[in-house]
């Protein structure tokens, strides 16, 4: 038997249906067909917007799927661990912040105040 060459355009069209296995999906599903698919990959190619968002879905899942897998190595108790010290940390940097006024204001009332003893140079 001999093998049946194909088109080279049919042989490009498969090995780029490779690179996007949503569209095979679509296609097992039967939201789309062979025919349509093929025919706008020739009438608009490769870089078209309908391929384009499919893989920009494709990217988001994927990115959604990291986050979820990431989610699930947290230790919990890590992070409430770390949770309670980033709390004492801006506890504590709010009473630096807060001792740093107050001297401010201490001096404005030294200065207001009337001093019992009068010094003068002579």
């Amino acid at each position: 038997m001999e093998k049946i060459e194909l088109d080279p355009m049919v042989a490009q069209f498969k090995q780029f249906i490779q690179t996007k296995p949503h569209l095979i999906e679509e296609v097992r599903n039967e939201k789309v067909t062979w025919q349509d698919l093929y025919e706008d990959w020739i009438l608009l190619g490769e870089e078209d917007l309908r391929f384009k968002q499919m893989d920009q879905t494709e990217t988001n899942n994927e990115s959604f799927q990291s986050i979820f897998k990431w989610f699930e190595r947290v230790d919990g108790q890590k992070v409430d661990h770390m949770m309670q010290q980033l709390s004492q940390l801006i506890v504590s940097i709010q009473a630096i912040v807060s001792n740093m006024q107050q001297p401010s204001t201490q001096n404005q009332e030294t200065k207001n105040k009337p001093q019992l003893f009068s010094f003068r140079k002579d």
